[in-house]
């Protein structure tokens, strides 16, 4: 007899390509005419910013560039100065599966920044870029979501839980705000931007992304001191969600294409005017739907939840008990600990995840007796309990 197998098409993204590469860059210059005369180079720090992507049949192009900043004495002017110079990189991977890839991403790092003094009016620039590419691709895939019917037949089905890659897609964000800085700046000798996402989410058919963005600046005040600044400004970017998954497990990073920083004065102070330009890579993973897919053979399936839902739920009711132990009272503590237990056995009943509101109450157990003396016991006489009296004759 043969088992007709019925089958379910999905299509997600998956990572088809990897490499980090890096190439040194050299320049040499002249400073510009209103720079005094270059007698001791201090230091140098560069910022990289990654624009451009390329691909063709067998390589992967990433280009940018790199701002170094140099600081400098001149005999001159007293105190420290400072240029900068734009350093122009491309860093090529030979990596036909990268290049085929549908989207690369690229992070950069800087392993080398060096500058010298040819002249007291020429410069120059040493730089090390590093450049990691990653590729991503659309690809197919076929779940086994069930068996034609027969009275003959009995089967069996294991069910798993895993994730897939819904969504990989790159949108362009830029932030521009003003700070205030005290002492008062006169001159910016140095900035380096650093850009960090503390939450990504939807709502509705938006996306909010949020973050932001360490500036660190070295500066002489209008007291011709140097002084230092840092500070977070906050970034907060709506975009257009439409296409995007709303029960996604949202991930994304940050790259830096571009950013200024000026000095600003005003008649009640004075601070710094930042701008931004950053490439950001959203990811979405969803785990509910091929379970969906294995039990019911379609994507959403309202009668029943895995069993990721029943630990977020024990968890939250976990977290409940917690917070109670900080009320005063015994009889209110054990009170909050019994609704919190009770409301989570409803929720996971009512949302039909795995092992529905017992498996939620199992999973509490385990983690009140964990450690205790004598707990082995209790966990023993409670799992009788659940599983050979109310879960009897259910699994």
């Amino acid at each position: 007899m043969e088992l007709g197998l019925q089958f379910t098409d999905l299509t997600c993204w998956e990572k088809t390509g990897h490499a980090a590469v890096s190439h040194e860059e050299t320049m040499e210059t002249s400073i510009a005419e209103y720079c005094p005369d270059m007698t001791r180079i201090v230091s140098a720090c560069g910022q990289l910013y990654i624009r451009e992507k390329t691909a063709s049949e067998e390589r992967t192009a990433v280009s940018g560039t790199v701002r170094v900043t140099v600081l400098y004495t001149s005999e001159e002017s007293a105190g420290l100065r400072s240029l900068a110079v734009s350093v122009p990189f491309t860093c090529t991977a030979e990596d036909r599966q990268l290049a085929s890839s549908q989207l690369i991403w690229a992070t950069g790092r800087l392993l080398l920044v060096e500058a010298q003094a040819v002249t007291a009016r020429r410069l120059y620039v040493r730089v090390l870029p590093e450049v990691t590419m990653t590729g991503f691709t659309r690809v197919p895939h076929r779940f086994c979501s069930g068996v034609e019917e027969s009275s003959a037949l009995r089967t069996r089905c294991r069910q798993r839980s895993f994730s897939l890659l819904d969504t990989a897609v790159e949108r362009d964000v830029s932030m521009a705000q003003e700070v205030q800085a005290s002492p008062v700046p006169e001159e910016l000798l140095l900035y380096r931007l650093y850009p960090r996402l503390t939450s990504c989410r939807t709502v509705g058919s938006k996306l909010v992304v949020k973050g932001e963005v360490t500036l660190s600046a070295l500066y002489r005040g209008q007291d011709q001191q140097l002084h230092t600044y840092e500070g977070e400004l906050p970034l907060s970017q709506i975009l257009d969600g439409a296409g995007l998954p709303e029960d996604g497990e949202y991930a994304a990073r940050l790259c830096l294409t571009g950013g200024e920083v000026r000095v600003l004065r005003s008649d009640t102070g004075g601070g710094f005017s930042v701008t931004a330009e950053l490439r950001l890579l959203l990811c979405a993973a969803l785990s509910e739907v091929p379970f969906n897919l294995l039990r019911s053979g379609g994507p959403v399936d309202p009668a029943h939840q895995n069993v990721l839902w029943t630990f977020c739920i024990a968890l939250a009711v976990l977290w409940c008990m917690e917070q109670a132990r900080q009320m005063p009272g015994r009889t209110a503590r054990y009170a909050v600990c019994a609704a919190s237990v009770l409301a989570g056995w409803m929720l996971g009943m009512y949302l039909r995840t795995d092992y529905g509101g017992w498996g939620v109450v199992t999973v509490i157990l385990l983690a009140l007796c964990r450690g205790r003396d004598g707990g082995w016991l209790a966990m023993l006489a409670g799992l009788v309990c659940i599983n050979g009296v109310c879960l009897a004759g259910q699994v």
